[in-house]
């Protein structure tokens, strides 16, 4: 029973630091659409 909570914790972090990638990659890529943005206004 522990080690499936064990492994239960460890599936919702290792989805949980994906998903903070992929919104930070996200932001990352969308920066210089905002700089460009912020350039015309």
């Amino acid at each position: 029973m522990p080690q499936n909570k064990c492994n239960l914790i460890l599936t919702l972090f290792q989805k949980s630091y994906l998903y903070l990638v992929e919104s930070w990659v996200c932001m990352l890529n969308a920066y210089p659409f905002y700089l460009v943005m912020a350039g015309l206004h």
